[in-house]
């Protein structure tokens, strides 16, 4: 099934950045993808979406071989486009000049996006201004994400829903 990704008004450019009392907005994008290789093509297309949008992203994932696995398809799913990034791990330390990091462990500093594509909610969401959350059909997956939009409903988090199976 092909569709078409329109992320335009959902990532501008940051302006400035958010004051202290803000709270933490998370969006979920909800796909028709059934197939993990699906849901991660769709998560390379959303980085590069928020990285052109000129912010600082974090991907959080839940292990070693997922992040070399993103990794991979980061550099080779688009041969014309150059999303760079780099895997934060326990023997590297996260540069402020890196505008991607992927992390299975801790999650860095002075980074504005979240894109959750790990099975857990991460205790540290709260530093950042945005979180995405991909919901796709792939049934473990989707019934993680039913998991973290209750989590963070029952906490007040502003929730944005982007359905893009119609």
């Amino acid at each position: 099934m092909a569709f078409t990704l329109s992320f335009s008004s959902l990532f501008q450019p940051k302006l400035n950045a958010h004051p202290s009392y803000f709270m933490t907005r998370i969006d979920f994008y909800i796909i028709p993808q059934n197939q993990p290789e699906q849901v991660s093509l769709f998560a390379c297309k959303l980085i590069e979406k928020i990285y052109r949008s000129g912010h600082k992203i974090m991907v959080k994932v839940d292990d070693k071989d997922t992040a070399e696995a993103l990794d991979k398809q980061l550099w080779e799913y688009k041969p014309e486009s150059f999303i760079p990034h780099k895997i934060l791990d326990n023997s590297s330390e996260a540069s402020p000049d890196t505008s991607i990091l992927i992390s299975y462990d801790s999650l860095g500093n002075d980074y504005e996006v979240l894109v959750n594509l790990s099975s857990e909610v991460p205790l540290e969401f709260t530093r950042f201004e945005r979180v995405t959350q991909i919901a796709s059909q792939y049934e473990p997956q989707r019934l993680s994400s039913r998991e973290h939009y209750k989590f963070y409903k029952d906490r007040g988090y502003p929730l944005h829903n982007h359905d893009l199976r119609k």
